[in-house]
């Protein structure tokens, strides 16, 4: 089986709303408003906002871990 993707695009703006892989769909970004226009949204189920927050910390585990490398880079350390 393939891994299928889709995105939902704002009418008016262009803008990418939504993406949609296997089955679950997450906001494009995690801008407060993007995130809060989606928890929102009238299709949201349990399992989405589930991958949301998972796809979340490992964002924030990737800023972290980049932070970390910057730091000992300009510290020398």
């Amino acid at each position: 089986m393939g891994n299928t993707a889709s995105l939902t695009i704002c009418a008016s703006t262009g803008a990418v709303l939504t993406e949609t892989q296997e089955g679950i769909t997450m906001p494009a970004d995690y801008r407060f408003a993007t995130v809060n226009d989606y928890i929102h949204g009238p299709d949201v189920t349990y399992e989405n906002l589930e991958a949301l927050c998972l796809g979340m910390a490992v964002y924030i585990e990737k800023l972290r871990l980049a932070m970390k490398a910057h730091n000992a880079e300009v510290t020398g350390a």
